[in-house]
Formats: C-alpha cells, sequence, structure tokens
C-alpha cells in the first residue's frame, strides 16, 4: 500500500524499529499531507486543480492576516507625526459628499440594469455580443 510508504516516511522515528523508541502518532499536519499525497497518486490528472486550490487557500490567509496586520498599525498603533494629531473631523459638506458617492457607487450596484439601458444606445452591438448583453 503506497500511503503506508509515506505514512513511514512522516513518522517521528524516522524508520527505527518501534521497540527502541516510543511510538508516536504522525501530527494533524502529516495526516493533511498523506491525505493530499494518497489524493495526487489516485487522480494525477486532478492534482493540478488541487494544487491551485491549495495556492489559493494560501493565498486568502495570507492576505486577511497582511489586512489586519495593517488595520491593527492604522488603527491601534501610535502617532508617528504631530501633525495628525491637530486634525478634526470630516466637515459637513465633506460627509455629505462621501455619503453621496456611497450611495451612486451602491446604487449603480445593486441596480446595474437601470444603468446598463442608461447608456446602451453609445454602445455598438459588437460590444455588447462580446459581454454577452443581447
Amino acid at each position: 500500500d503506497s500511503i503506508s510508504d509515506f505514512s513511514s516516511i512522516f513518522h517521528k522515528n524516522k524508520g527505527r524499529p518501534q521497540h527502541q523508541t516510543r511510538h508516536e502518532q504522525p501530527s494533524f499536519r502529516n495526516h493533511i499531507l498523506l491525505y493530499l499525497l494518497a489524493k495526487i497518486q489516485r487522480n494525477p490528472s486532478g492534482s493540478l486543480r488541487l494544487v491551485f486550490t491549495i495556492i489559493a487557500c494560501c493565498s486568502i490567509v495570507i492576505t486577511a492576516v497582511y489586512i489586519l496586520r495593517v488595520v491593527g498599525k492604522l488603527l491601534l498603533g501610535p502617532v508617528y507625526d504631530e501633525h495628525h494629531l491637530s486634525l478634526t473631523d470630516a466637515t459637513w459638506w465633506e460627509r455629505t459628499s462621501t455619503i453621496v458617492l456611497i450611495i451612486c457607487v451602491a446604487a449603480i450596484g445593486c441596480f446595474p440594469n437601470f444603468f446598463e439601458s442608461l447608456i446602451k444606445f453609445t454602445f455598438s452591438p459588437q460590444i455588447f455580443a462580446v459581454i454577452g448583453m443581447n
């Protein structure tokens, strides 16, 4: 059995006889590695998809860690520039313009068909055929 061949590699006793060292189970990480190796061996054509899935999952985790570190430094870190301490809150017109911009972006995102009908006459039919909006 090829899986048992792989599992002998990951045991902590490294191939020494069982009576010389205490038998230890492989860690959870090694179980995951064994599962992935067995899956790749059973279905080599799907292994590329598996590799891309693993890369995508790892990139999501790395991105989340990066974003949380940046947010933590921005919101919870010390102030390095003394000029930032003298800044005031946004005025009423700055808040109003920001709220209007957020509402417009949300409206375009929630009701794209309404805005599509407003700009449809400016595009040629070939463009709509390419993007699938006939």
